[in-house]
C-alpha cells in the first residue's frame, strides 16, 4: 500500500466520527454510559494517533524516499482490520436510522447488536479490540521514530491476522481500502447514496404563506413583517462563559429526542479536497478550567463534536433542550500538554469563511471591534460546510438572538440556480451553488421568508451527478423527481417530500424552476 496517500488520515477522520457518533449512544443508553464514553475516548485517540502516523510516515518519506516494506506490510494489515470495524459501527448507525422502537430510535437494541457483533468475531469486547489497534499503531510509529516497542510486534501481527481472518475470510486479498474509482475532473468523488426515515411533521423552519408569490427574484430580498422567537424565562447566568471535559455526560432525560446535529458526520458524502493549506487551526479564547460543573448544571448535551485535522483539537457544539440555546466548545493543550478549554455561546459569534477556514470572531468589548475568538481549518470541503451550516442552523434556533451585525458569511460559492419551492404548503427557497475552489456543487434549502430566512434547513453534495440525466428526471412541468439524494437536515423532524418509490420531489412553484 502507498503509506503516502491521504486515505490514511481519512481513516483517522472516519475514527472522530465514529467517536462523535456514538454520543447520542451514550445519552440514551443509561446504564451503558460509562462503558460507551470509553470506548468514544479510545476513538477519538485512536483517530490523533493515526494522525501522528500519517505525519510520522510523510516525514519518513521525505527523508529517504521511501518506507520499510516491513512497516509498510504491519501498517496495511491492522489498517484493513481497524477499516472493517468502522465499517461495522457505521452500518449500526444508519440502522439506528431505520430501526425504531416506541416511536423512537433504538440505540439500545443497536449498540447491543454492535457488541454481540464484536464479540462474536474475535470473543473479546469493542474496548479490548480498540486497545489492540491502539497498541498496534502505537508500535508502528515507535518502529518509524526508531524507538523500541512496549509490546511484541510478533503477538500483535498473530492477532490481526486471525482477527482479520474472522471479520472477512477473503480480507487477506483485500487491499488496504475498497479500491475507489478513478478521480473524475474537478476533485469529485463519489457520493454513497441512501435514504432516510426520518418523519415529515411540521417543519420547524416553514413560515406559512397562502397568497400568492410574484417570480422571485434571489438577489433582491422581499420585504416580510419581523416575527420575534419566544424568549426563555429560564436563562441562565452561568451558562455564558462555560467551557467542558473531554467527557461527556448523560443527560438523565431519556423523553428528550436525539438533536440533530447527532446525524451530520455520518461519512456518507463525497470527499473533495480544499487546494490551499490555509492557517493553521486555533483557539484564541480565554482558558476557563473551572466551568465544567457550571454546564453540567446548565443541562447541556453534547450534540457534535468535530476533530480538526491538522492540530490536537476538537470543536463541539452543546445544546440545551428546553430552551435551545446553543454552545460552542474548543478543547486543546497548551505547549506543556495541560489542557486548555474555551466555550462561549454560538449567539456571541460571527462565523465566516476565508479560504479553507472557518473564522469565528466576537465583539470586543473594550472597542466593540471584531476579534478572531478561533480559526479553524478544514481539509475538505464537505466537512467545512456542513459544520458551518449546524452552526448557524443552531446558532438561529437559539431562543436568545444574536446581537446586530454577527450575520454569519459563507462566500466563495456561486449561485448557478435560485428558485422557490412549496413543501407541504410553505415556501422554501432552493439554490445551486458551486464552491469556486473545488468546483464541489450542492444543494441547499432555506427558509423562504420570516426570522428563519436564509438560514439552511437541508444541503445535498450533488458533484458526481452533475451533467448526468439519470439521476433527475422532470415529473411534470413544475416538479423534478432525484433518484440518488442524501440531505443533511440541520431541523428536528423534518425531511425533504418523496413519492412513493422513495425518490425525493422538488416541487418548484413556477415554470422557472425547471432547471
Amino acid at each position: 500500500m502507498d503509506l503516502t496517500d491521504p486515505r490514511i488520515a481519512r481513516q483517522a477522520s472516519d475514527a472522530d466520527d465514529v467517536a462523535s457518533g456514538l454520543q447520542v449512544f451514550a445519552d440514551f443508553i443509561p446504564e451503558c454510559h460509562t462503558e460507551i464514553v470509553s470506548n468514544i475516548e479510545q476513538f477519538a485517540n485512536l483517530g490523533a494517533a493515526l494522525r501522528d502516523l500519517d505525519r510520522a510516515v510523510l516525514t519518513e518519506y521525505r527523508e529517504n524516499g521511501r518506507i520499510s516494506a516491513i512497516i509498510d506490510s504491519d501498517l496495511d494489515l491492522v489498517a484493513r482490520s481497524f477499516q472493517l470495524t468502522l465499517d461495522v459501527v457505521f452500518r449500526i448507525f444508519q440502522r439506528t436510522n431505520l430501526t425504531t422502537y416506541s416511536g423512537q430510535p433504538a440505540y439500545r437494541v443497536c449498540w447491543h447488536d454492535l457488541c454481540e457483533i464484536i464479540h462474536a468475531e474475535e470473543g473479546r469486547p469493542l474496548a479490548s479490540r480498540l486497545e489492540f489497534y491502539s497498541s498496534f499503531f502505537q508500535t508502528v510509529l515507535d518502529s518509524l521514530y526508531r524507538r523500541r516497542g512496549l509490546v511484541r510486534i510478533e503477538d500483535l501481527r498473530d492477532r490481526a491476522r486471525v482477527l482479520l481472518q474472522r471479520q472477512n475470510p477473503s480480507a487477506r486479498a483485500l487491499s488496504y481500502y475498497t479500491p475507489e474509482p478513478e478521480p473524475v475532473p474537478r476533485g469529485r468523488t463519489p457520493i454513497r447514496a441512501t435514504t432516510s426515515a426520518y418523519a415529515t411533521p411540521y417543519p420547524p423552519y416553514a413560515h406559512p404563506d397562502p397568497t400568492p408569490m410574484p417570480e422571485w427574484n434571489p438577489f433582491v430580498p422581499p420585504v416580510v413583517p419581523e416575527v420575534q422567537l419566544p424568549l426563555s424565562p429560564t436563562m441562565s447566568n452561568s451558562s455564558g462563559h462555560t467551557s467542558l471535559s473531554n467527557v461527556t455526560w448523560s443527560t438523565g432525560a431519556s423523553n428528550v429526542p436525539p438533536h440533530w446535529a447527532t446525524r451530520i458526520y455520518d461519512r456518507r458524502h463525497s470527499s473533495t479536497y480544499l487546494r490551499d493549506r490555509g492557517r493553521p487551526t486555533r483557539a484564541l479564547g480565554q482558558n476557563e478550567p473551572g466551568a465544567v460543573n457550571m454546564m453540567r448544571a446548565d443541562r447541556f448535551v453534547q450534540v457534535l463534536r468535530l476533530n480538526m485535522e491538522d492540530v490536537e483539537l476538537y470543536a463541539k457544539l452543546y445544546w440545551r433542550p428546553h430552551d435551545h440555546r446553543a454552545r460552542i466548545l474548543l478543547s486543546t493543550r497548551d505547549p506543556y500538554g495541560y489542557p486548555v478549554r474555551t466555550c462561549i455561546p454560538l449567539t456571541a459569534l460571527k462565523l465566516v469563511r476565508a479560504g479553507q477556514c472557518l473564522e469565528l470572531r466576537r465583539r470586543d468589548p473594550s472597542d466593540g471591534r471584531l476579534a478572531m475568538w478561533a480559526n479553524l481549518n478544514f481539509t475538505t470541503f464537505e466537512r467545512m460546510v456542513l459544520f458551518y451550516s449546524a452552526f448557524v442552523a443552531m446558532k438561529r434556533q437559539d431562543h436568545q438572538s444574536p446581537s446586530p451585525g454577527m450575520e454569519d458569511y459563507f462566500p466563495e460559492e456561486k449561485i448557478e440556480f435560485a428558485g422557490e419551492i412549496e413543501d407541504d404548503h410553505y415556501l422554501h427557497a432552493l439554490r445551486i451553488l458551486k464552491d469556486k475552489d473545488t468546483k464541489c456543487v450542492r444543494l441547499e434549502a432555506s427558509a423562504r421568508r420570516g426570522p428563519m430566512k436564509d438560514t439552511p434547513i437541508w444541503t445535498a453534495f450533488v458533484t458526481e451527478y452533475v451533467g448526468s440525466r439519470q439521476w433527475m428526471r422532470r415529473y411534470n412541468g413544475r416538479v423534478l423527481e432525484v433518484s440518488q439524494l442524501h440531505p443533511y437536515i440541520f431541523c428536528e423532524g423534518y425531511q425533504p417530500p418523496r413519492n412513493t418509490l422513495g425518490h425525493f420531489q422538488l416541487r418548484f412553484t413556477s415554470q422557472a424552476g425547471e432547471c
